[in-house]
């Protein structure tokens, strides 16, 4: 490999900053992009936060074997896409949140109104969690709500 390139064989001599105003320019592009798709994922966060708190205040109407597929499909499915993208976006207790939400729905086959009344709260804390900025630090609200996630796995 050539000095001034990449793995790729990329020219960087054709790529190069001509000045410091090029870098600068390009720095403000990508913190651009960075806080429109985390503005994005907060939307798209709220609605199936929404959503989630909609699907279990419907369980209470459903049967029990109706109950349980909704949870362990749709349900779990919102859980999990939070768990994936919340790190990625500066909110790594909404992916410890909502992973315990999906272990927890994996080890159960059927949930109680117990079981119910803590996705709800889990649900919440995420909620509360994303009215923070990303990446913002409240010492109080993350220990608060791992002692609630430990409490509930014992």
């Amino acid at each position: 490999m050539k000095l001034n390139t990449d793995v790729t064989g990329t020219n960087f001599n054709n790529h190069a900053f001509h000045s410091e105003k090029d870098a600068i320019s390009l720095e403000k592009k990508a913190q651009d992009l960075i806080h429109s798709l985390t503005k994005s994922f907060l939307q798209e966060a709220n609605l199936s936060l929404l959503h989630m708190q909609q699907i279990l205040n419907d369980t209470s109407f459903l049967k029990e074997s109706e109950k349980t597929r909704v949870i362990q499909s749709i349900f779990f499915q919102a859980a999990h896409d939070l768990k994936g993208q919340g790190t990625t976006y500066g909110y790594p207790l909404v992916t410890k949140i909502a992973s315990h939400i999906c272990s927890k729905i994996k080890k159960q086959k059927i949930y109680s109104n117990e079981d119910i009344f803590s996705f709800k709260k889990d649900v919440s804390n995420m909620i509360e969690v994303l009215q923070m900025q990303p990446n913002q630090k409240n010492l109080k609200l993350e220990t608060h709500i791992l002692k609630q996630l430990e409490c509930d796995n014992e």
